[in-house]
């Protein structure tokens, strides 16, 4: 006889097939419609593919190599209470699945700027002392070219508690970086100018807006382009270099390689050229038939304009040249982490070519190699090489897998203490007996300022605007490249009288 299951029986059946129904109900919405992904940037930045755009002084950016260094900048910053200022640092950072050897340069170059940022809050040394100031990182994108994402809200952080008052950085010298110099210098009106100090940035057509007029607010810290062209000839024609052949990037929008190809050529003529285009295919095939070209019709020196990551394939196409047996005698600029990055990361033809018969030298920006002895060291201020050489406190014991022969911890700290002096000595000027607001326009007045008597020794040596808000008579190194991608000085070189604007 079958038993007559009870009412609670019945109820717990029931529930149970309800609850499969809503469970099998639920799973049907989900499979239809999931829910969306969180999202990959944090707060405050948007998604531009595969980069997180905007400005923040707690983001990695996605990076998390990154990580690190902004949170130490995010730790100085939250030290930071009371009446301050703040400089924006203008990055183009790339995303892990696009890295190239830039990235780790950007990262070196954010680490000097912390470095410089402890330097002015926890010393007096820098112009005596005064307001604090807090960092926020802006990244513009690969190529900067979502600039204009950023610049606004660095133009909005100059009115309020911020009180933002220059933006430094920029990275490479792409027209991008241009339209980004003169948003900040030259805005709209009701929107101030701000001061802009280029870390690393050499294209002499920076200062220049599209209608060849000078650019008020933009100043730098390097070597110009045509610094280091007309250094390197002269070096070229000292040590017996008299027939060059120039192989330059005609890619338009690259300004850093044009100008470096154009005051080469301006500073060695007459010689041969040989012109290839980075932004169009098959570079090394072009690469190829230069390399047989030069084989054929040896020239005593090649000058190369364009960027380290096509220098690297050239000098791997070199290595299976048919000319063996002939030196080949590479000067180039300061963009060089393309092949010193494949060097060092074991790249087969690369080290192959640099092993033999192919030296490379390059125009740096900075080198730890030119600190040198006590003697020496004159231009440089003894507290900052301090931040960068004592093994116990300070570059070496917070970023002890990181490395200073690339330049850009320095070049970056240098900016933003050149940004930090034009603010303090804004404050003097402005001083009234209590604490003074500085303006933005201030900023700009007074740093034009630093040069003569008033000039400021930093990490890379005497820093002094000429007129354009160049660094006129900069001393820069000239780096040979070993087979390993290490770097040694050869000389130290001069940049000679600053154009005139």
């Amino acid at each position: 006889m079958a038993t007559i299951p009870g009412p609670r029986a019945v109820a717990v059946t029931l529930t149970g097939l309800i609850l499969v129904g809503i469970t099998a109900w639920y799973i049907l919405i989900l499979l239809r419609d999931p829910p969306p992904p969180p999202p990959r940037c944090d707060p405050g930045l948007q998604e531009e593919g595969p980069e997180c755009v905007g400005v923040s002084d707690v983001s990695d950016f996605g990076d998390p190599l990154l990580a690190d260094v902004m949170a130490k900048i995010a730790a100085a910053n939250s030290k930071v209470t009371g009446a301050h200022y703040s400089i924006g640092y203008l990055v183009p950072l790339e995303p892990p699945e696009a890295r190239t050897s830039f990235s780790a340069e950007l990262r070196h170059e954010l680490q000097g700027v912390y470095l410089a940022q402890v330097r002015t809050n926890e010393s007096a040394e820098i112009e005596g002392g005064g307001f604090p100031v807090q960092v926020f990182v802006g990244n513009a994108g690969v190529e900067n070219e979502h600039w204009s994402a950023v610049v606004p809200k660095f133009q909005e952080m100059t009115d309020g508690p911020d009180r933002l008052r220059a933006v430094a950085g920029l990275g490479n010298s792409l027209e991008s970086t241009q339209e980004a110099i003169e948003a900040l210098t030259g805005p709209s009106p009701g929107t101030p100018p701000i001061a802009v100090v280029g870390s690393r940035a050499t294209a002499d057509t920076l200062s220049r807006d599209p209608s060849d007029r000078f650019v008020d607010g933009f100043f730098r810290v390097t070597p110009t382009n045509t610094d280091e062209a007309v250094a390197t000839s002269s070096y070229m024609r000292k040590n017996g270099f008299v027939q060059p052949l120039l192989i330059r990037d005609t890619k338009t929008d690259d300004v850093y390689s044009r100008t470096l190809g154009e005051a080469f050529r301006t500073a060695f003529l007459p010689m041969r050229e040989k012109t290839y285009d980075s932004s169009k295919d098959a570079v090394r095939g072009a690469f190829g038939s230069i390399t047989r070209d030069i084989c054929d019709n040896p020239p005593d020196s090649i000058y190369f304009a364009g960027r380290g990551e096509a220098l690297a394939d050239l000098v791997d196409v070199l290595s299976n040249r048919s000319c063996q047996d002939s030196p080949i005698t590479i000067f180039t600029g300061d963009d060089i982490a393309g092949v010193r990055d494949r060097a060092q990361n074991g790249d087969v033809g690369v080290r192959a070519a640099l092993a033999t018969n192919v030296k490379v030298f390059y125009t740096g920006l900075a080198h730890p190699g030119m600190w040198g002895t006590n003697e020496s060291r004159s231009s440089y201020s003894a507290a900052a090489l301090a931040y960068f050489e004592d093994t116990d406190c300070c570059f070496a014991r917070l970023f002890p897998n990181d490395r200073l022969d690339d330049g850009a911890a320095i070049m970056g700290h240098d900016a933003l203490v050149l940004a930090v002096t034009g603010i303090r000595r804004a404050g003097e000027l402005n001083s009234s007996g209590g604490a003074a607001e500085v303006s933005t326009s201030a900023v700009i007045q007074l740093l034009y300022q630093v040069q003569g008597v008033d000039a400021i020794r930093a990490a890379s040596g005497e820093i002094s605007m000429s007129a354009c808000g160049d660094a006129e008579g900069k001393l820069f190194p000239l780096l040979s490249l070993a087979a390993d991608g290490s770097s040694s000085l050869v000389d130290q070189i001069r940049a000679g009288a600053p154009l005139a604007c």
